[in-house]
Parts: structure tokens; sequence; C-alpha cells
């Protein structure tokens, strides 16, 4: 049973209090940004997959999934209309690491800077703050 339910959320990243935002500006472009509850575009619909023990998260404001292009370490997490990452989450003590499928890799913001516009990238776990965020679900 996953620690995260079908729900909208905000995500936030434990390390730099900011919040997974996808820009209004760049099309393909995810990042972490200041708090804004009231925008939709910080705001992220998880949907688990028919059949599988994996999920998808699009944006709430766009309907633009969360994408990594390659599976490799150091790949940016960007936003795309036709092709999910799968997901998994794995409860940490200190958050949610949010793994791709099959994969040691995890989203991972850049060292965890509190910088508007920073990139989100995957890489292995490495139990770093930066790699964990909190899911708050939007009422």
């Amino acid at each position: 049973m996953s620690v995260i339910k079908p729900a909208v959320y905000r995500i936030q990243n434990v390390a730099s209090k900011t919040y997974l935002d996808e820009s209004r500006s760049d099309k393909d472009k995810v990042q972490c940004w200041g708090d804004r509850p009231k925008q939709g575009n910080q705001r992220w619909v998880v949907k688990k997959i028919q059949g599988q023990d994996a999920y998808v998260i699009h944006n709430f404001e766009f309907s633009r999934y969360l994408h990594i292009a390659e599976r490799e370490q150091g790949s940016l997490l960007t936003a795309t209309d036709d092709k999910p990452a799968h997901f998994i989450f794995k409860k940490e003590a200190d958050g949610i690491s949010i793994h791709l499928t099959n994969s040691n890799l995890c989203l991972d913001l850049n060292n965890g800077l509190k910088n508007d516009g920073e990139l989100v990238h995957v890489y292995y776990d490495g139990s770093k703050s930066w790699q964990r965020w909190n899911f708050v679900e939007v009422a």
C-alpha cells in the first residue's frame, strides 16, 4: 500500500521549503518556487496507474505530466503532454522520497537550494533532505 493516496497536493521540498511548480512562461520547465498556495501551477494531481503499484503526477493547472527523458542520474524533471514518468513513494523519517519505478533514482532538488526557479533532477537516493518531499493535500 502506498504512503500517498490519489488526490490533489502541493509538493514541498523538505530542505528548501519551496514547492514543485510548473513554469507559466516555459512550457516544459518544472522547478521549485516559494509558497504560492492559490496558484494551480503549484498543485499536482496524483493518480494511480490501473493494475500497477505505481502513480503518475500531472499539474492541476496545465494537465501536463511529470516526465524524465532519460532514466539516468542527473536527468532533468520536465513536464510533458503524453509521456508521464511512473513513480512510487517511500516513507522516510524526514518526508517522502519520490522514486522512478524499478529504479534507485529519486527526485532531487539542486542541493536543496532555496532560490526560486531551482531545477529538479533524478539522482540515486542518498538520504538527503533535498531528496525528501512533503505532500500537502489541497481541499
